[in-house]
């Protein structure tokens, strides 16, 4: 067993990021795998080098998650890893980026609906369950106003 499965199976990802060796979570890292990293550190990068994505194919999974509005930096190295290793996963995710727009738009700020002057309450308090007259959603679906989304067509209340 190389030193990178070795790591790996105790439950670590292990990346290469600018050069340095990334582990996640590397807050369970004990003094003794840390000390391991050390001492392996040109084995482990020499295996990830092995298995390490184009930087095409990276730059293009890291814009379709951006896209998307991935942040969390587990799964998005998880992801890159699996890649790098597996040609199946690398098409799978390759086959995703293609659906990523063209001209990507800023993610819209996080929104409630009964704070949109589109949202039409069902209550006369103006929160819980109501409809979109911006049409958002269609008549049959309703929304709940407390809950958060990110939405092109918000309008603050006046």
């Amino acid at each position: 067993m190389g030193a990178l499965s070795k790591i790996e199976s105790a439950g670590f990802n292990v990346s290469l990021v600018g050069g340095n060796l990334a582990v996640s979570p590397a807050s369970n890292l004990t003094q003794p795998q840390k000390e391991f990293l050390r001492s392996h550190k040109a084995e482990i990068t020499r295996e990830l080098k092995a298995v390490t994505l184009s930087e095409t194919d990276r730059q293009k999974i890291l814009f379709y998650l951006d896209s998307i509005g991935e942040t969390d930096q587990d799964i998005i190295n998880d992801l890159l890893t699996e890649c790098g290793r597996n040609p199946d996963a690398l098409a799978w995710a390759l086959s995703w980026t293609d659906r990523a727009p063209v001209n990507q738009q800023p993610l819209q700020q996080v929104v409630t609906c009964r704070n949109c002057s589109h949202f039409k309450s069902f209550n006369a308090h103006g929160g819980g369950a109501g409809t979109c007259g911006a049409g958002v959603w269609t008549a049959s679906n309703c929304l709940w106003g407390a809950t958060e989304r990110r939405c092109e067509t918000y309008k603050t209340k006046a």
